[in-house]
């Protein structure tokens, strides 16, 4: 059985979203697997347990000798009441929000020759939150290096965290229907159809409400279109699962200041097929799951080109509007200049007035989203961690 673990599982974050994906296709290979994740366990979720205010705490690191064995014990009992042959572990390595449970983690998988493949989606050394002392209690410890581990990231820029060079591979995606990720035998994706943009758009904003989402361009981009093209248009947003309160008030007062409607929804994929665009405004990712869902339901992404976009996507041929790669300080946003929003709304208004064009586009998208990213890229990729972890020939 193949143990994956992560601190949550069923959330509409990145890593979530791809852990379902490949659960999915687990199911297709009749592969046995445990979820191990915070919605089961609690010890697991940083947001329950006591870990998580030591890694933020700001006075002197304290000794987690106690808790690392505790964690290293109830560790050991997973892996043996369920048998686990290897395990896919998501960013408790590169990530560990709770240091404890991931030292005691490497210490059982170490006790029993436990193979793992590390799946690393985010790094603690860009997060702002982990203070002095917790940087230099980790950056001896992780991510961890050794015989058994074999390492994976989502983008080429996060391999300098490595001394032997990680295997690279992106977020994948697959055929939905109903709420639900689908392996389709021919290997195939089929996704949304291309609309029409009516008279009164709908901008999709599908991420998470927090500020390195930038989202105060998706604003800026919606006025100025309104200004420009003498369209009315609004902005759909339906990702309640991680929310910056103080950040979303900001965005509601700008939005009043500039005339943009925000619409809140809590249905997360009906919101693809009801838009006509979707803004992708993000200051900084790992990869990009809101642009391949964008590609997925034949609508033109309007994007922000973050570093990884710019390095590991853009090269790959895929057509969107650019609000360009650099932003100013303005107050508490991060803003793009006027001048690249406009010229952003004029490349836009080029294809909504040319819907062969859009359609053409979209469609093309669609080819290269099954070419790299689709669900035999994404077999292959767990077929090498199946093989790795010895669980196939």
């Amino acid at each position: 059985m193949l143990g994956i673990i992560h601190y949550k599982c069923f959330g509409l974050d990145g890593v979530s979203l791809e852990i379902q994906k490949r659960v999915t296709v687990l199911e297709h290979l009749k592969v046995p697997y445990l979820l191990v994740c915070g919605e089961k366990f609690n010890w697991l979720d940083p947001l329950r347990t006591h870990f998580y205010s030591v890694i933020r705490d700001g006075q002197e690191f304290p000794s987690l000798n106690k808790q690392i064995t505790e964690a290293t014990s109830l560790w050991l009992r997973i892996f043996r009441n369920f048998k686990l042959q290897g395990l896919v572990v998501h960013n408790l390595f590169s990530l560990p929000l709770i240091p404890a449970v991931s030292e005691g983690l490497l210490r059982a998988v170490g006790q029993i020759n436990l193979p793992i493949i590390s799946h690393n989606h985010d790094f603690w050394h860009i997060r702002a939150y982990f203070p002095r002392q917790a940087r230099e209690y980790l950056s001896d410890k992780f991510p961890p290096m050794g015989e058994g581990i074999f390492h994976k990231v989502i983008n080429t820029q996060d391999t300098k965290y490595f001394d032997v060079s990680p295997r690279v591979i992106g977020d994948f995606w697959l055929d939905y229907k109903d709420g639900n990720f689908m392996f389709n035998k021919k290997g195939l994706i089929y996704g949304g159809s291309f609309k029409t943009p009516a008279s009164s758009l709908i901008f999709l904003q599908a991420t998470r409400i927090i500020p390195r989402k930038g989202i105060e361009n998706a604003i800026a981009f919606v006025s100025a279109f309104k200004k420009l093209s003498g369209k009315d248009a609004k902005i759909l947003f339906t990702n309640k699962t991680d929310v910056d309160r103080q950040y979303l008030t900001r965005l509601k007062r700008l939005a009043k200041k500039l005339n943009v409607q925000l619409e809140f929804s809590d249905n997360f994929w009906q919101g693809y097929k009801k838009s006509d665009f979707v803004m992708y405004p993000s200051l900084v990712e790992g990869f990009g799951n809101q642009f391949l869902e964008a590609v997925y339901f034949k609508r033109l992404p309007i994007v922000f080109e973050y570093p990884v976009f710019k390095k590991d996507i853009k090269p790959l041929g895929f057509e969107y509007i650019s609000l360009g790669s650099k932003t100013i300080r303005y107050k508490d946003f991060q803003i793009v200049e006027r001048s690249i929003i406009n010229k952003a709304v004029l490349r836009l208004l080029e294809y909504i007035n040319s819907p062969k064009r859009l359609k053409a586009a979209v469609d093309t998208n669609y080819e290269l989203l099954n070419k790299y990213f689709g669900p035999n890229a994404l077999l292959m990729d767990i077929l090498t961690d199946l093989k790795l972890l010895n669980m196939v020939q």
